[in-house]
């Protein structure tokens, strides 16, 4: 296997290993880990297809949420129109 030198005189292959290993340092540092633990706490102990139903759940219920305060405020529309207060 020929491996290419880059201008400092490491190998191509060298210095991508130095870059992951200084990715994974950088990791502590950034929102990534954050992000991943967070999903973990939410999804961590769920199979791929329970998590796919929790996210359809969860997509549905803000569906509905909004179903009912649209329904809300055009019952209370219809109230204040039949009594006479608009």
């Amino acid at each position: 296997m020929r491996v290419q030198k880059d201008y400092k005189g490491e190998s191509r292959r060298d210095a991508h290993f130095v870059r992951i290993s200084q990715v994974k340092q950088g990791l502590i540092l950034t929102g990534v880990e954050q992000t991943y633990y967070r999903w973990r706490k939410e999804y961590g102990g769920l199979k791929m297809d329970q998590a796919r139903r929790l996210k359809e759940l969860e997509q549905e219920d803000a569906k509905l949420k909004r179903l009912v305060s649209e329904l809300s405020l055009e019952k209370l529309v219809l109230k204040d129109i039949a009594t006479g207060n608009f």
